[in-house]
């Protein structure tokens, strides 16, 4: 892209994968394994969780999954800051 001379939207600095084990479906996510792999993306890319500012979910739109999907989130940015809305 730089030696053609593309415009970059954004760099993957980093990425991770794991799987949640058996679960009930793949609407019902593990809030658990989620956020391991959530909290390794960040250590992988070396990214402070406080400077994100956006963030794209799967969001099943599923009265379940997205509260699951939530959960995961929420457990790996308060477990780095007591922090309040800095990715709102």
């Amino acid at each position: 892209a730089v030696e053609d001379g593309d415009h970059i939207y954004g760099i993957i600095k980093g990425t991770a994968i794991n799987h949640g084990g058996k679960t009930n479906g793949y609407s019902v996510p593990n809030p658990n394994a989620q956020a391991d792999v959530i909290k390794k993306a960040f250590v992988e890319a070396k990214v402070d969780p406080r400077t994100v500012s956006y963030i794209e979910a799967h969001g099943t739109g599923t009265s379940l999954g997205d509260p699951i999907e939530i959960t995961g989130l929420s457990k790996v940015f308060t477990q780095e800051t007591d922090d309040k809305q800095f990715c709102a």
